[in-house]
């Protein structure tokens, strides 16, 4: 299951890492789906998909759940979108995705995550916060999962 973890980190670290060089940091990890040339649109549903699918095998709803939640966000990818659905689904996936996954580490007793999270979501007050929190949130779920196989 380790590997699973390192696979999310590449999925995580080449997707971000694209988009940063190419494009800058955006308001959101989500926002780069506008900021992308049509082309690389594809990348953005793919990076929800592939960490969200590979979030469900980490053995406990809670990570199923919050894998399922991130799929959400990649199908409403169009968070702008006139249709009212469209918006909700995309933040209530981003959102859930996040707070599911924390929850799952802490059912296993791994509560550290949730300070770096607090923190960020308390913190960070830039242009750019949510691609801040985004990632700050990432990395601590991902370090509680590491935690947990090692």
């Amino acid at each position: 299951m380790i590997a699973i973890t390192y696979a999310q980190f590449a999925i995580f670290f080449i997707y971000t890492f694209f988009v940063w060089r190419k494009y800058g940091i955006q308001r959101s990890i989500s926002e780069s789906w506008y900021a992308v040339d049509k082309q690389y649109k594809w990348m953005f549903t793919m990076f929800c998909f592939g960490l969200g699918i590979t979030q469900c095998f980490h053995g406990t709803v809670w990570f199923f759940l919050s894998g399922s939640f991130l799929c959400f966000v990649g199908v409403a990818f169009d968070f702008k979108s006139r249709w009212r659905i469209t918006p909700w689904v995309h933040n209530v996936g981003a959102a859930g995705s996040i707070v599911l996954g924390t929850v799952g580490l802490a059912v296993l007793g791994i509560w550290w995550p949730f300070i770096p999270i607090v923190l960020a979501v308390f913190l960070l007050r830039k242009e750019n916060h949510v691609w801040w929190i985004e990632v700050v949130a990432f990395f601590s779920i991902l370090g509680g999962l590491i935690q947990r196989y090692l």
